[in-house]
Parts: structure tokens; C-alpha cells; sequence
């Protein structure tokens, strides 16, 4: 079971992240529901195969996706997806570092930026506000591996 997050520094409306994660993973749109849907669903004849929430902000990353699926999603995999979700909507896409604990400040994130390239990004606080401080350059592929792996701590 995978928990995985996102977060689209502009707003993309939800029936356009559900038919973008229809396409990542080659299901029916129609096995895609709310998260809670998703665990009321969960063991029944008729299962959800991903559940997500998601939820909007007037500034900052305007858009934060959490879905469940019950298969593991790797980081380079959840990677992938947040490349093609930055081309597929037109803006940058940022995950998280998954070997940091969420009390561990600022946390540390990986920021996808079509075509530009994958750039390292510390978050900033800003009250409510998820915003980032994202680094000018892209930064190498070595660098992302070991950022994926955990050996960048």
C-alpha cells in the first residue's frame, strides 16, 4: 500500500488529476474515487484501485494530490509521474523527501520544471502557506538517485 503526495504550484481542477492518474497507471477512470471512498471500497467486490483528497490554496502551491493505491510506488516512480505531470499541466510539480519525517524542518524537495529539468527546492514557512525555495540550477542525475534513495540526508 502507497501513500503518495504532490503538490502543482498552480491549480488543476480535480477531474483533470483523476484522468491524468487513469493514464499513469492504464486504469478506468471509474476505478478512481475519493480516498474515502477508496477505504470504504477496500475489500469489497467492486475496489478502488486508487483513492485520492485533494486540497486547494489561493497562494503559494496551489494544489496538493494525496492518493492511495494498493501497489508500492517507488520514489524514481513517483518521480516519473510528477515529470509528466509537469508537462502535462504546464507547472512545476514538487514531491517530498519520503526519508524525512514530517517534524524535520524545512523539509527537503525535489521540484519538476518542464523542460528545464528536476531542481532541488527546501520549503519555506509561510503560516498556512506551502511555498518553496527552489534552487536556479537542475541539478544531476547522480544527485536525484541518491536524493531518491535516501543517501542525500
Amino acid at each position: 500500500m502507497t501513500l503518495s503526495e504532490m503538490s502543482f504550484l498552480k491549480e488543476v481542477r480535480s477531474d483533470a488529476l483523476c484522468t491524468f492518474l487513469s493514464c499513469v497507471f492504464a486504469i478506468d477512470r471509474s476505478f478512481i474515487g475519493t480516498k474515502s471512498d477508496y477505504w470504504e471500497r477496500f475489500g469489497s467486490d467492486t475496489p478502488l484501485l486508487i483513492g485520492i483528497e485533494i486540497e486547494w490554496s489561493e497562494s503559494g502551491y496551489q494544489t496538493f494530490l494525496k492518493w492511495v493505491q494498493p501497489s508500492e510506488l517507488s520514489g524514481p516512480e513517483l518521480l516519473t509521474i510528477a515529470i509528466k505531470a509537469a508537462a502535462q499541466f504546464a507547472t512545476d510539480v514538487a514531491i517530498g523527501d519520503v526519508f524525512v519525517s514530517e517534524e524535520q524542518m524545512p523539509s527537503r524537495h525535489l521540484v519538476c520544471k518542464h523542460p528545464e529539468g528536476v531542481f532541488r527546492a527546501i520549503e519555506t514557512s509561510n503560516g498556512n502557506v506551502f511555498d518553496l525555495h527552489v534552487e536556479p540550477s537542475p541539478i544531476p542525475h547522480i544527485q536525484i538517485k541518491h536524493f531518491l534513495d535516501g543517501s542525500d540526508t
